[in-house]
C-alpha cells in the first residue's frame, strides 16, 4: 500500500496542529493493533467484492482469514453484508452508474496523496466513499479527510472533467453507525478547504511549526511526548480541580489530557514488557473476568431463545449467568465459561497484586527496540 506523509487520515490533525510531523519524525512507528488489522481485512473484503462484482453469500470468509475464532467469523460476516448492504443503498440512492475503488492520487502539494475507497458518479452526483470498520462513531459533516480525498480527485484532470459540473457528496460507512452517513458538501467548501489545507501545510513546514493539543491528539505518534501536552499537564497540576473560578479551565485540561496519560502509560508498559526497570512502577496481572472458552458452542445452545442473545452474540458471561435459566442449561453453559485475566497492565508498586517480571534477554531487548 503506498502512504504519504500529508494524506487524508491525518488531515484533521494537520488543521489542529500544523507542528505534528516535526514533534514525530524522530518516533518509530509503532505495530498495528489487532483493531486495525481487523478495519484492514473488512476494507479488502468489501474491495474484494467490488471488483469481482460478486456478492457476500459468494465468497467464505473463513476461507480467506482461517485464523479467526468463531465469534470474530460472525463479526466479519456481519460487519461485510452490512457494509455491502449500506454501499447498494447509496448507490441506487444516487442514482450512480460508475464506481472505482481503491485508487490512489498525489495531491497538488509535495508528499499529499491517499487511497480513496470508492468513487461513484452519475448525471448529477459525484460521491466520494470511506469505509469505517471501527467502534467508534466518525461524522460526516465538516470531515476533513472526505474533503481531502475529493481535493485530491479535484485536483487530478481526468476526475475534475467528471466533477467539475456536479454536486459532491461525501459518504462514511460504518456498521457501528446504525445507517450510512452522508454529507452533501455546500458549494464553495472544497475552495475553502484548498485555501486553509495549504496554508496549515506551509506552516507545518516551517522551523518550529506551530503546535496545538486537541481531539486529534489521540492517535498521533507524538501524543506521549509532545511538549504542549506536558505543558499542558504541568498546568493542570497548579489547578485545584475542586475551584469553581477555575472549573472550566480544569475540565477543558483534564479532557485534553486523558488521551495523553493514556499514551503515556501504554508506552511505559510497553518499556516494562520488554524487561526494562522504572523506579516505583511495575506489571501485575489485570483483574480476572469471566470469559467463554467457545463462544459458539454457546450460541449453540442458546440460540433459539433470544432472552439469552444480544444479536448476533450470546449476553456476556456476567449478564447471561445472572437470568434464570433451566439448571441443565446453565450447567452446560457454566462449562463453557473461564475467568482469567487478558493480561498484564502497568501497576504502583504499592499495589498488592502479585509483581511480574518479564526478564527479557539483553539480545532480545535490543531486537525488540529495532
Amino acid at each position: 500500500m503506498i502512504h504519504r506523509k500529508y494524506g487524508g487520515s491525518t488531515a484533521a490533525r494537520l488543521f489542529q496542529c500544523p507542528g505534528w510531523h516535526e514533534a514525530s519524525k524522530d518516533i518509530p512507528k509503532g505495530t498495528g493493533s489487532s483493531y486495525a488489522q481487523r478495519g484492514t481485512d473488512l476494507h479488502d473484503i468489501q474491495e474484494h467484492l467490488r471488483n469481482k462484482q460478486i456478492f457476500p453469500e459468494d465468497i467464505d470468509i473463513h476461507t480467506l482469514h482461517p485464523t479467526l475464532t468463531p465469534s470474530e467469523l460472525q463479526d466479519y460476516i456481519h460487519a461485510t453484508e452490512i457494509a455491502y448492504r449500506w454501499t447498494d443503498e447509496v448507490l441506487d440512492k444516487y442514482n450512480l452508474d460508475y464506481t472505482a475503488q481503491e485508487l490512489f492520487f498525489d495531491g497538488p502539494l509535495t508528499d499529499t496523496g491517499g487511497s480513496i475507497d470508492m468513487s461513484a458518479w452519475g448525471e448529477e452526483y459525484f460521491i466520494c466513499l470511506d469505509y469505517k470498520m471501527g467502534n467508534g462513531v466518525v461524522p460526516a459533516k465538516d470531515n476533513k479527510q472526505g474533503l481531502f480525498y475529493l481535493w485530491l480527485l479535484w485536483d487530478n484532470p481526468e476526475y475534475y472533467v467528471i466533477m467539475k459540473e456536479k454536486k459532491l457528496v461525501f459518504i462514511i460507512i460504518q456498521p457501528a453507525q446504525g445507517k450510512p452517513d452522508i454529507w452533501e458538501v455546500p458549494e464553495g467548501d472544497l475552495e475553502e478547504f484548498n485555501t486553509q489545507y495549504t496554508r496549515k501545510y506551509k506552516q507545518s513546514k516551517q522551523p518550529n511549526p506551530p503546535m496545538a493539543q486537541g481531539p486529534y491528539c489521540k492517535f498521533c505518534p507524538a501524543s506521549s511526548t509532545c511538549r504542549v501536552r506536558i505543558d499542558n499537564a504541568n498546568k493542570a497540576l497548579q489547578l485545584d480541580p475542586k475551584m469553581k473560578e477555575t472549573l472550566l479551565e480544569s475540565l477543558e485540561l483534564a479532557q485534553q489530557l486523558e488521551g495523553w496519560s493514556k499514551t503515556v502509560f501504554a508506552e511505559a508498559e510497553g518499556y516494562l514488557k520488554q524487561g526494562e526497570q522504572l523506579l516505583g512502577w511495575a506489571l501485575a496481572e489485570k483483574r480476572a473476568m469471566r470469559k467463554y472458552i467457545d463462544e459458539q458452542a454457546v450460541y449453540e445452545l442458546i440460540k433459539n431463545k433470544p432472552q439469552y442473545l444480544t444479536t448476533p452474540k450470546p449476553l456476556t458471561p456476567a449478564q447471561l449467568t445472572k437470568l434464570d435459566m433451566p439448571k441443565t442449561l446453565s450447567k452446560k453453559i457454566n462449562a463453557l465459561i473461564v475467568k482469567r485475566s487478558s493480561g498484564v497492565c502497568i501497576v504502583p508498586e504499592s499495589d498488592t497484586r502479585p509483581k511480574i517480571n518479564m526478564n527479557v534477554p539483553d539480545a532480545l531487548k535490543n531486537l525488540i527496540k529495532k
